[in-house]
């Protein structure tokens, strides 16, 4: 966003009772569409002039507007697995970098054993940010493979393999999301779901269909 933009959208959304809490609207850019459509008019206009590009079809993108809060839509955890990895050492790592009394608990399961960590509330307002973050840095230096899994029960069956650890997130809260972004900016990847996994392997299975 350029500076003046960014100084005319700060100017009406400060127009907004209580904007440091919560934002009116957020974009959702699923499968990355918006970032494509965008791609798509920068390449276009490399070879039109500025009068076709003003008027192209091809400078808009269709979009949805949904209130989050409609019980039609509901955000589903999606949960973490580590494999070919030592996962008491990674366990051990965690519990000592990110974990402090009272904080979030995530459960974890490995094929021998299964307990809670309590991930410090001082790191991050959403779960999902503190262990993303915390896996992210240490498959920098150790071993191992990190997967994003949909369902409680996939995520427990997956954590049977040997050198495996599993992590049952919390959903995040509907109410957590603008909040979140309006001090953090952009999510966590993969930080929530619009439905259950049975309903992602539908629509996988469905674009197989000619």
């Amino acid at each position: 966003m350029s500076g003046k933009l960014a100084k005319d959208f700060e100017k009406k959304i400060t127009s907004y009772e209580n904007i440091s809490a919560e934002m009116p609207y957020a974009v959702g850019d699923g499968n990355h569409s918006l970032a494509t459509a965008k791609v798509c008019y920068e390449n276009y206009k490399k070879t039109h002039s500025d009068t076709e590009n003003a008027n192209a079809p091809a400078r808009y993108a269709m979009v949805e507007l949904e209130n989050i809060h409609d019980k039609a839509l509901e955000f589903s955890p999606i949960h973490r697995i580590v494999t070919e990895t030592d996962e008491e050492a990674l366990l051990d790592e965690l519990q000592k970098t990110c974990c402090a009394p009272n904080g979030y608990p995530v459960q974890w399961y490995t094929k021998e054993r299964q307990g809670v960590l309590y991930l410090n509330p001082n790191k991050s307002r959403l779960a999902v940010a503190i262990l993303q973050n915390f896996l992210d840095e240490y498959l920098k230096n150790h071993r191992g493979q990190m997967d994003y899994i949909h369902g409680e029960e996939a995520l427990k069956n997956l954590a049977e393999k040997e050198n495996a650890v599993g992590f049952l997130l919390p959903v995040m809260e509907k109410r957590e999301l603008f909040p979140y972004v309006t001090e953090s900016g952009t999510l966590p990847r993969k930080t929530f779901s619009m439905g259950h996994a049975t309903e992602k392997r539908y629509y996988l299975e469905a674009r197989q269909i000619r």
